[in-house]
């Protein structure tokens, strides 16, 4: 009945302002807040399996170890209650303790079915212990709209006069704290809808933001990826570009190198046609680079060999004597080709030192030899050039590198190649396979060690 128009309402019946018992609110809820409004008739189980459980009063919260020792009567006054609902509420190890306790073998199942087959004491024991406060606050609140109709439905069995006699009568006093109750329980669910709503847009908006970035994301790739392409696309082009241009110089310095060569062979010609001895020519190419002291002491009475590719060398002499290297080298116009490193690490040469310092030793001795007998010489050395300034200096004397990949060998014949055909050519060299190849090209070929002991003798 309502007190203020005295007019009863149908049994069965469910007012606006009544909780909606058939729908659950939200998750999302605290649930210390949700124990300390629990329902005092709610908490008979609750306080009985947590004594059963016996937690070690060192592993209780501060303000809940005063109460560890209470019987389950005494928990349910206002401060035990309130300080075990803190601590049940925010300690997931106390409630996994608790429920140990408990049979929890239907725990799963909805509120709903929970308050009907165990009783809503343990129905809310079990939601609570495991930790599902939205189910348990649907819970309280059906508890509540239950007693404020069951205290409406005293109030309008006492009839309009009681009630109208005494308005702070028990059951109207009911009616009020139910309906407080109620209106609590629904703030709460409202609440609990309200967070959830804006947890929602966080999320909404957290997932546009992941996929704004996705889609930046794969620009980013897309251009990376491009630019990559680019770039090895010129990094090849540059290298075919650097590769064409090594060929062509390669080309031009072996084309300058034959023209400097029949040049000198044409001078040669020039000067012994015209009657100028050796001498001449000694004193255009003479070097200020020191001469080696064994070249002050060659062998003296050698007749010179009649030029020609091979030069015919005098009567009893074959390329493997000392006086053979003496009887070329008086040659007009000759060409010496010296194996660098095959001459350098001979036990005659300078096996020990380093290889600047070899190449400088034979760069001195060539520079003798080229003084004395007026003779062109080119060394030439396996591996590339070093840089500049590193490297061994003299008029007299070429110093040549081979390629990346090019042997030294391979340079000689192709040197001994690229001399005009009347040129006379001497090789020095101990290797076997390069004297033969340079012999089929018509060049006259001594031994490393012969002509270093010819040059020490």
């Amino acid at each position: 009945m309502n007190a203020a128009s005295g007019a009863a309402e149908p049994r069965g019946s469910r007012r606006a302002d009544e909780p909606d018992a058939e729908q659950d609110p939200p998750d999302g809820l605290d649930g210390t807040a949700v124990l300390v409004d629990l329902p005092v008739e709610l908490w008979e189980d609750l306080v009985r399996a947590f004594r059963r459980a016996e937690v070690d009063r060192s592993r209780l919260p501060t303000a809940l170890r005063p109460f560890a020792d209470w019987t389950p009567a005494r928990l349910l006054a206002d401060r035990p209650r309130r300080a075990l609902a803190s601590a049940i509420g925010a300690d997931p190890a106390l409630r996994e303790a608790v429920r140990d306790r408990v049979d929890d073998d239907d725990s799963g199942s909805d509120w709903r079915r929970l308050a009907i087959t165990r009783g809503e004491a343990t129905a809310a024991t079990l939601l609570a212990l495991h930790a599902r406060w939205d189910q348990l606050a649907a819970l309280a609140a059906q508890v509540a709209a239950n007693r404020a109709t069951m205290a409406r439905a005293a109030a309008e069995a006492a009839g309009p006069a009681a009630v109208d006699d005494d308005d702070d009568g028990a059951a109207a006093r009911q009616l009020r704290r139910a309906r407080q109750e109620r209106d609590a329980w629904r703030r709460k669910a409202q609440q609990g809808s309200t967070r959830v709503a804006a947890l929602e847009a966080e999320r909404d908006r957290l997932a546009d933001e992941v996929a704004g970035t996705r889609v930046e994301l794969a620009a980013l790739r897309e251009q990376h990826d491009t630019h990559v392409a680019r770039t090895r696309e010129r990094l090849a082009r540059n290298r075919r570009r650097i590769a064409t241009a090594e060929g062509s110089s390669r080309v031009d310095r072996d084309r300058v190198a034959a023209v400097t060569e029949a040049l000198e062979s044409l001078a040669a010609e020039l000067r012994a046609a015209t009657g100028h001895g050796t001498s001449d020519r000694a004193e255009a190419t003479a070097t200020p680079d020191p001469a080696p002291v064994a070249a002050q002491r060659l062998p003296r009475g050698v007749a010179a060999a009649e030029p020609g590719r091979p030069c015919q060398l005098p009567a009893g002499l074959d390329h493997g004597r000392v006086e053979a290297v003496e009887a070329l080298l008086q040659v007009a116009g000759l060409h010496v080709l010296v194996d660098g490193y095959n001459l350098t690490k001979d036990p005659r040469g300078k096996p020990l030192a380093s290889l600047e310092q070899q190449r400088r030793w034979l760069v001195q001795l060539a520079g003798g030899v080229s003084a004395r007998f007026g003779v062109r010489v080119t060394a030439v050395f396996d591996g590339d050039a070093p840089r500049p300034g590193a490297g061994p200096a003299s008029r007299a004397v070429r110093v040549v590198f081979s390629a990346a990949e090019e042997l030294a060998d391979d340079r000689i014949v192709a040197l001994v190649r690229g001399l005009p055909a009347a040129t006379p050519c001497l090789v020095v060299t101990s290797d076997r396979e390069l004297g033969e190849r340079c012999a089929v090209e018509h060049a006259d070929v001594v031994p490393s060690a012969t002509f270093l002991t010819w040059a020490g003798s």
